[in-house]
């Protein structure tokens, strides 16, 4: 078996993050790319609010990604069931 699931779902390849933005979002990144376009200062600030938003994003969200099973993460599973 392949491991490679984009083989698997050729339509997989023509997926883009684009393809998912709100027109509001899209038209509302646009104006603040206008805004701060020659002005590195300004964008090195947003782009480093928008890494820190995405990290926290990250590590709120890992648990609810995060399956325990005796199987999977069993070392954690065990302190989960021992605890519950």
């Amino acid at each position: 078996m392949d491991n490679n699931v984009a083989a698997e779902r050729p339509w997989m390849a023509s997926i883009e993050p684009k393809h998912f933005g709100h027109p509001l979002d899209i038209a509302a990144r646009r104006r603040i790319d206008r805004i701060i376009a020659g002005r590195a200062w300004i964008k090195r600030i947003l782009d480093a609010a928008e890494r820190k938003a995405e990290n926290h994003f990250y590590t709120e969200h890992l648990a609810d990604d995060t399956r325990l099973s005796r199987r999977q993460a069993a070392s954690v599973f065990r302190h989960v069931e021992e605890i519950a």
